[in-house]
Order: structure tokens, then sequence, then C-alpha cells
């Protein structure tokens, strides 16, 4: 299924709790960094690594960019937009 859809990566752990979530009725948001890649010929121990200080930078940008735009939705702007 992954292949045939023309990804690169699987998400377990928050497809888990997003599935919870959904069940109980409360919004979930999972934002996450990919450090390895889903049968790739490089080990994954060896891609976490090389791709591990990449990863953190961009999740922190990306961490940040959603939680100025939570903040702009949530407090105020409930339309989100601009």
């Amino acid at each position: 299924m992954i292949a045939r859809n023309g990804g690169d990566v699987k998400e377990m752990e928050a497809a888990a709790v997003a599935h919870v979530g959904e069940l109980m009725g409360i919004p979930v948001l999972a934002v996450k960094a990919i450090t390895d890649l889903v049968d790739h010929h490089t080990a994954t121990a060896e891609q976490f690594a090389t791709n591990l200080t990449m990863a953190t930078a961009r999740l922190t940008t990306e961490l940040l960019r959603v939680i100025d735009h939570l903040g702009s939705v949530v407090v105020g702007n409930p339309t989100g937009s601009p």
C-alpha cells in the first residue's frame, strides 16, 4: 500500500493516537520528523544517525509555525485566515 500510493515513510504511533482521538471525539494534531525511510537500502540505524540533526531542525521550524498558527486560530482569529 505504501509503494502503491507513492509513500516513502509509514506512520504508526500518531495514527493510533489519532484513531483513539477520533473514537473519543477529540481532535488530534501530530507533527513528526522522519529520520529513516521504509525499505531503504541503507540500514535504519545509519539513516537515523545521518538524518537526526536535519530532522530535529526541520521539526523545530515546523513546530514553531504550527504554534504560531494555532495561537492565531485559537486566541485571536477563529477562522485561521490572515
